[in-house]
Order: C-alpha cells, then structure tokens, then sequence
C-alpha cells in the first residue's frame, strides 16, 4: 500500500478522512492544521495514529481539549525508516510545539534477508515480488531452520532500534514516546507460525527493544486497551452495517465483516485520555521555554 493513499479507497464508504498532501508525504489525514512554528503539535505514527476506521482519532480528540490543531503524520504500515528516507518531514515536524511519536511495529524493518519497501512491504534481497510482512515471514519460516529465523529477526530488531534512535535524534521539539497496543511490551515469541512470532501489534516489539528506545524521549506513556474490539462498520452513506478489505486485493486483501485488527474509536479514546495530562505538561514547558 502505498503510504496511506489505499485506505481513503478501500474505506471510503466507511470515513472521509479529509486527505491532504504534504510533500514528501501524500494521503495524510485531514484536518490540514496551520503550519505556522508553535502553531500545532504533530503525531508520528502508522495506521493506529492515521485513525483507520475511525472518525475521531487521538490527534483529533487532544486536539479538541487541548484546543491546539494536530498534524497527524500516520502512515499506513510505517516504522521509523519510514520517515528517515523522507527527511524534508522533519522540516514540518521541528515546527511543532511538541511530538507524539507512537511505538510502530518493526515487522517491517529491513535485515539481510529482507529489502524494506516501506508501509509494511517486503521483498527478498535475492529477488522476487513485494510482499506483505506476514507472508514474508510465515514463508521465511516454512523454508528456513529456527536458528536462521531467530538471526534475521535479532537483525531486525537491531535495525529498528538504531532507527528509532535516529528518528528521536532529529526531533528538536519536546517527544512523547507513545505505546498503544491491545498488549504489553513483554511477550514470549513462538517460531511454530507468525503471528505468534510477532507477537500483537507493534510486530516483534518485545521489552528489551522497549528498554533501548524509551531514554531518546522526552516522556513515555502507555495505553494498553482492546475496548470496543470487534467494531462493527457502518457505511455512512446509507446507514447500513458494511464490511472492510484489510487491505488491496492485488496484495492478498481479504474482506471482513468487522474490525478486529485496528484500534476502535472507544480504544482511540482511551489513548487520548492516557495522553492529555502528558500533553499539558509539555505544553505548559513549551510556554516557560518560550
């Protein structure tokens, strides 16, 4: 999917997401906020920041009570090389009062094995068709042995913790490292099949990645909710209850008759309660800087 230019397609029927572009990146979520130093507060992130499926998202909903617009920088599928190959992005991001920069998933990190085509799109260095993550990885498990599995996936997670150090680096404004999930940072992994290798969203994020990222921020704030999960679609047309594609059929995209995987507008609630005093707080040592 390319950047978050797939979801307005396949949820159109669902939410207007009110897209705009912000060149180097295109299909954000709307509302475009004034873009003036200090004028706003930005949100990096992937489809959980982007609001997918959601009317109103945590940028939006802190927007709201913290009466300062948002830039919400989510991006379908994205990791923290994602907005490292895009550096004019920190020319928007450094003017903002403060970051939000959510955990991301490093499932789609690149390694010696796999090429990262960003958004959560693989391919082998030894060639072949893009692909999304989770075939990558159930595949590279039915091919390879556990001990080459485990050696690409401490790769990965090597890599996604340089990144994520790199991307907190070049932030100048005050960061609020962000971990939203429907589980905690531990997990035990299992190489019998993917999903148990993952782990739940953010994809191979244990804790001992956790515990290297969290000193390149500012503050650290943790909302571990599944609340309103499955969520019934709408379609806002007509009223009527709907179905999604998880994502576009020429990548393997099934159609569901409900959410199970992104986070529900309650869950999106529930993250923006978990932020707000955060919030202040940096708003309150932003305005003593200033």
């Amino acid at each position: 999917m390319a950047e978050t230019g797939g979801y307005p397609v396949l949820d159109e029927h669902i939410v207007d997401y009110e897209v705009f572009d912000l060149p180097p990146l295109s299909g954000l979520r709307g509302p475009k906020p004034p873009l003036d130093p200090g004028s706003f507060f930005v949100c990096i992130g992937a489809a959980q920041t982007y609001g997918r499926l959601c009317m109103r998202p945590f940028p939006t909903i802190l927007s709201d009570e913290l009466s300062l617009p948002a830039l919400n920088l989510g991006t379908a599928g994205a990791g923290p090389l994602f907005f490292l190959r895009r550096p004019q992005a920190f020319d928007y991001i450094n003017r903002a009062q403060f970051a939000i920069v959510q955990v991301m998933a490093a499932r789609g990190e690149d390694n010696s094995y796999f090429e990262s085509l960003d958004c959560g799109i693989l391919r082998k260095r030894s060639g072949g068709d893009p692909i999304l993550t989770f075939q990558a990885y159930q595949d590279l498990l039915e091919t390879e042995d556990e001990e080459f599995v485990h050696r690409i996936v401490a790769e990965t997670r090597h890599n996604f913790i340089r990144y994520y150090q790199h991307l907190l680096a070049r932030i100048t404004v005050p960061t609020l490292l962000f971990w939203f999930a429907r589980r905690k940072p531990n997990y035990v992994e299992d190489y019998s099949e993917v999903l148990k290798l993952f782990g739940g969203f953010p994809q191979l994020v244990d804790g001992d990645t956790m515990m290297q990222i969290t000193p390149g921020a500012d503050d650290y704030v943790e909302c571990v909710t599944s609340r309103g999960l499955p969520q019934t679609l709408f379609d806002r047309f007509t009223g009527e209850q709907t179905t999604m594609r998880n994502a576009p059929a020429e990548l393997g995209g099934r159609e569901l008759p409900q959410n199970y995987y992104y986070p529900s507008p309650e869950m999106h609630e529930d993250a923006a309660a978990a932020l707000l005093e955060p919030a202040r707080a940096m708003l309150r040592s932003t305005s003593r800087a200033i």
